[in-house]
């Protein structure tokens, strides 16, 4: 994986452009998942999800990495070159994985706590509410679900 403080910097990239107008209807949790995937896997290569599956199936998160590494897959093949539209495409896909399988919620809670991603978007909200405010909201309600 790259740098840690590179991959915070596009993530905090990827959320400050991201709008409830883009993205609605896929969900807190789906959009800074995806995001935060796009940030820590740079890479569009097979090879590196590979590793991130790998990686997280060590820390216990099984379903987690299965279902990032089916929509990664899924992503590439779509042969996409935008950012925005890579992170519709992963919200999408993970979308409906994560309203099903409260596991996956879990570990979802738990990936994006190790790589501080919901402190990120809390930072960003704070410099735009108006913009940002929904993606917290959403994040909350899909973890209460």
């Amino acid at each position: 994986m790259e740098n840690i403080s590179d991959s915070k910097t596009k993530l905090t990239h990827f959320l400050s452009k991201t709008s409830f107008e883009k993205y609605v209807g896929y969900g807190g949790l789906a959009v800074i998942s995806a995001a935060s995937l796009l940030a820590f896997l740079p890479s569009d290569s097979s090879s590196t999800v590979a590793i991130l599956a790998t990686y997280l199936s060590n820390l216990g998160l099984n379903v987690l990495s299965g279902v990032l590494q089916n929509n990664y897959q899924e992503l590439i093949n779509s042969k996409t070159h935008d950012d925005e539209t890579k992170i519709k495409l992963l919200a999408e896909g993970l979308a409906k994985d994560i309203k099903r399988d409260a596991r996956l919620r879990v570990e979802i809670g738990k990936y994006l706590g190790d790589f501080n991603s919901v402190q990120i978007a809390e930072e960003i909200v704070k410099g735009n509410p108006a913009t940002h405010g929904w993606l917290l909201l959403s994040i909350y309600q899909d973890v209460s679900i």
